[in-house]
C-alpha cells in the first residue's frame, strides 16, 4: 500500500493534527504528503485528489486540519483496507450534538465526514470531476434517500459542507461499501479565539469536541 496523506486546510493545521499524522510512526515512510490551502470547501478537497492521483499512491488518506488521530487508528485502517475494503472512515464529533458517520435504520452507513478517511484511489479513477460538490442535499425517508435536491444558486453562499454526504451518496449508488471503524473516535479540535488575548503565557486555548 502506498498512501497519499492529503490535508485540505483553511490556512492553519493544528499541531496535534501534525503530530498524529505527518509525524506518526504509523504512517509508512514512503507516503506522499499533500497540503492544500487557499481554496474553499469543496475545491480544496478536489484539488487534494488531483494532486494525489498524480502520484503513485494506491490509497488517499483524507485528514482535515483540526483532527487528532488516536494511536493505532491508522494501523487498523490500513489493515482493513488491505482486507479489501475501499472506503474506511473513523467517526468524530461534528458538534456537541452529533457525529459524522450517518447510518440508515438498517444500520447501513450512508455517508461519513472526511476528517479521517482512507479511500482506495480506484474509486476516484472511476469517477469524473468534481469528486466533491456542495450543490446537492439529501433527505432520508426510513431506509431510503427520499430526495436529492439541487440547492438553489441563490442559497449557495449559505451552504457549508455537505460535500462529504454527497460523495457518500454517490458511492452507495455505485455499490461501494462504506466502512466505519467503531473502535476509535477522532478528536475534533477547536480554538476559542484568534484574538491576541491568550491563556497560559501565550498558548492558544484549544478545546476538544
Amino acid at each position: 500500500m502506498k498512501i497519499a496523506l492529503v490535508i485540505p486546510t483553511r490556512g492553519v493545521i493544528y499541531a496535534r493534527t501534525i503530530k498524529s499524522t505527518i509525524l506518526s510512526p504509523e504512517l509508512p515512510k514512503d507516503s506522499h504528503i499533500i497540503i492544500v490551502d487557499g481554496l474553499p470547501i469543496p475545491e480544496a478537497h478536489n484539488e487534494c485528489v488531483r494532486q494525489a492521483l498524480a502520484t503513485d499512491c494506491t490509497h488517499i488518506w483524507f485528514v482535515e486540519e483540526d483532527m487528532e488521530i488516536k494511536r493505532g487508528a491508522l494501523k487498523l485502517m490500513i489493515y482493513t483496507a488491505e482486507g479489501g475494503e475501499k472506503y474506511v472512515a473513523i467517526d468524530y464529533p461534528l458538534n456537541e450534538q452529533g457525529r459524522t458517520c450517518f447510518k440508515n435504520l438498517s444500520g447501513k452507513l450512508m455517508w461519513t465526514g472526511l476528517g479521517c478517511t482512507l479511500i482506495n484511489r480506484k474509486i476516484f479513477d472511476e469517477m469524473d470531476e468534481p469528486y466533491f460538490t456542495t450543490d446537492y442535499e439529501m433527505h432520508l425517508a426510513g431506509d431510503q434517500v427520499r430526495e436529492v435536491k439541487k440547492i438553489d444558486p441563490d442559497r449557495k453562499g449559505e451552504i457549508y459542507g455537505r460535500h462529504d454526504a454527497w460523495f457518500g451518496y454517490q458511492l452507495n449508488q455505485r455499490g461501494v461499501k462504506l466502512v466505519g471503524l467503531n473502535n476509535y473516535i477522532c478528536k475534533h479540535l477547536r480554538m476559542r479565539s484568534w484574538e491576541r488575548k491568550t491563556v497560559n503565557a501565550g498558548q492558544q486555548e484549544i478545546y476538544e469536541l
